[in-house]
């Protein structure tokens, strides 16, 4: 749920950085690498696919990079374009069935720049003030029925979405 104007985040400073992402909200230091050896984990038995994964990702980023949680990203699309990444991602999600989060990490590794915590604020994990973008990652969710973090905040911006809509 977005609180506050996506304009500012055309602002945000990549610091000649590919995008900015959040850290992942709660955690300490998620290692960028092990979210690549559990891709290969989860190729099981396809260990030649497995190992070729690990050596590409070994290849690409020097050990250790910190992960990052793309669920919200500000993008230099003119760098990723430069830089083929599109084509590329269609070949890996193909040849190791990534997901989006363990394509993004094997890609940019440790290019990334943090997006200030304010917009990727999860309920539950992070301690914000002034949220910019609240997050429901996980159960429960404030439209369900079981009570959830921040569940009146989520009631009220749908309220006045619903007068709003009424009023026209």
């Amino acid at each position: 749920m977005v609180e506050a104007d996506i304009a500012s985040l055309a602002a945000v400073d990549l610091g000649g950085h590919l995008f900015a992402a959040p850290e992942p909200a709660g955690r300490t230091r998620v290692s960028g690498f092990g979210l690549l050896n559990n891709a290969a984990n989860r190729l099981g038995k396809a260990t030649t696919a497995a190992a070729e994964l690990r050596r590409r990702g070994y290849a690409r980023h020097t050990f250790d990079f910190d992960a990052f949680d793309p669920e919200v990203i500000v993008l230099d699309l003119a760098a990723w374009r430069s830089r083929e990444l599109t084509a590329l991602s269609l070949s890996y999600i193909e040849e190791f069935g990534f997901t989006r989060r363990e394509l993004l990490h094997f890609l940019v590794g440790p290019d990334w720049s943090v997006l200030p915590e304010r917009w990727h604020a999860v309920p539950g994990r992070s301690i914000i003030e002034d949220p910019a973008l609240l997050h429901w990652s996980e159960e429960p969710r404030p439209w369900s029925d079981d009570v959830a973090r921040e569940q009146q905040r989520w009631f009220a911006a749908r309220a006045q979405l619903e007068a709003a809509t009424l009023a026209r």
